[in-house]
């Protein structure tokens, strides 16, 4: 836990100069906000989201499984979420897109 919160720091510092020099909004989330329950907060795990940017989904230690299987609950609840607030038609549908990510 301690190198994850030492990773937390620095990333979060670097994305705070990413935003400051590039006058661009930056979201770093452990989860999709509206699903941030389903998941442990010890996950080793994160999303960086930029307006008009692709997302990033990241992992701080090389867990393949799980790292996958994180993706896989960020793709469903994503899904759900564009269901939920009509963005089908914006973000298209998860099959469409799952497989770049």
């Amino acid at each position: 836990m301690e190198d994850f919160e030492e990773f937390d720091s620095e990333i979060s510092r670097y994305l705070k100069d990413f935003s400051t020099e590039g006058k661009e909004q930056v979201y770093l989330l452990r989860a999709p906000l509206l699903c941030k329950d389903k998941y442990e907060m010890s996950t080793k795990h994160f999303i960086i989201a930029i307006p008009g940017r692709k997302i990033i989904l990241g992992a701080v230690e090389e867990e393949s499984k799980s790292f996958r299987d994180y993706c896989d609950d960020v793709i469903d609840d994503l899904s759900m979420l564009s269901k939920t607030y009509s963005y089908e038609n914006v973000i298209g549908r998860p099959r469409l897109w799952e497989n770049t990510m």
